[in-house]
C-alpha cells in the first residue's frame, strides 16, 4: 500500500509539472544599446521566437520613432532578442555612417 500511495503521490506531481508548463509560454528579452545599454530583465512571453521577432521589428519602429535625431553619424542603434536561456537569437542594426 505505501508504495503504491508514493507513486501515485509521485505522479501527480509530475502531472502538474507537464499540465502547468503546457501553460507557460517562453519568456524573451529585447536589450537595446543606443547612448548606453538597456538589459530587458523582466522580458516578454510569446508563443515562439517567430512573434518575438514580430514583436522586435514593432518595438524597433516604434523606438526609432522616438530617437528624434539622436542618432549621429558613428552611432548604432542596435536591439538583441534572447531566448529565455539566454541564447541571442537575433540581432537588429541601424547604422548612421558619414561618407567620406
Amino acid at each position: 500500500m505505501k508504495g503504491e500511495r508514493g507513486t501515485a503521490s509521485k505522479q501527480g506531481r509530475y502531472e502538474s509539472y507537464f499540465t502547468l508548463r503546457s501553460f507557460l509560454m517562453p519568456r524573451y528579452y529585447f536589450n537595446v544599446t543606443h547612448e548606453h545599454a538597456e538589459i530587458d530583465r523582466i522580458g516578454e512571453e510569446f508563443p515562439d521566437k517567430h512573434a518575438a521577432w514580430k514583436e522586435a521589428t514593432v518595438m524597433a519602429g516604434q523606438t526609432l520613432q522616438g530617437i528624434d535625431g539622436k542618432l549621429v553619424p558613428g552611432r548604432e542603434w542596435r536591439m538583441e532578442v534572447k531566448d529565455e536561456f539566454q541564447k541571442t537569437l537575433f540581432i537588429l542594426h541601424i547604422n548612421a555612417e558619414k561618407p567620406d
